[in-house]
């Protein structure tokens, strides 16, 4: 007549654990694979028998090992638009979070940065970061009426912005001056807008 015996938990032992608490209860260990798991790296993870259940002495529990997480390498997605870097890293089985940012050199669009760097490796899942271009920076127009054209035209270059100079008659302001400008002083505009100054020609002869 066979007895019975109560199957022991070994979720989360070492084999090596499985197997003397196996012993004990009249019951054999076999390993019938690994799986790629969060848990540590040959901890049992399942088992064919539920513990707490009954089995025949001598029985074998099939047990199933911890490989530890799925490690893959980052891919280099620098330089690549938005939806070729998540479309690489989605087949690299990461998820994918996108910050955008200005940039003053990257076109927009474009990734120029990502967190972790490539090659780095990951657990399978996890998230990568990748920094997506929104062009360059604003500008503040600065204020350049009163001012002498050319002194004008290089304020306004070095800040970034383009210059659409005109010319009018004026019996107040000396010629070669800046009578005003727009888009205003301060006004925030995008980077490589163009600023239209209007220099007087002196008073009209």
């Amino acid at each position: 007549i066979p007895h019975r015996t109560t199957v022991p938990d070994f979720l989360g032992d070492t084999l090596r654990t499985a197997q003397r608490e196996a012993e004990a209860a009249g019951l054999e260990v076999e390993v019938a694979g690994e799986e790629f798991s969060d848990d540590p790296v040959n901890q049992i993870i399942s088992q064919s028998i539920r513990p707490g259940t009954e089995a025949e002495e001598g029985s074998a529990i099939r047990v199933v090992l911890s490989r530890g997480p799925e490690l893959e390498a980052v891919p280099q997605v620098i330089g690549l638009s938005q939806e070729a870097a998540a479309r690489r890293l989605d087949e690299a089985r990461f998820e994918v979070r996108v910050l955008r940012e200005y940039h003053a050199t990257v076109p927009e669009g474009r990734v120029f940065d990502q967190r972790p760097d490539p090659e780095f490796e990951l657990e399978v899942g996890k998230e990568v970061r990748i920094l997506v271009s929104r062009g360059k920076p604003p500008v503040q127009v600065p204020g350049v009426t009163g001012l002498a054209q050319a002194e004008a035209t290089a304020i306004l270059a070095n800040a970034g912005l383009g210059v659409d100079p005109t010319e009018e008659f004026s019996g107040d302001v000396p010629q070669g001056t800046v009578i005003s400008q727009n888009p205003p002083a301060e006004q925030t505009v995008p980077a490589d807008s163009t600023v239209t100054i209007v220099v007087s020609k002196g008073p009209r002869t």
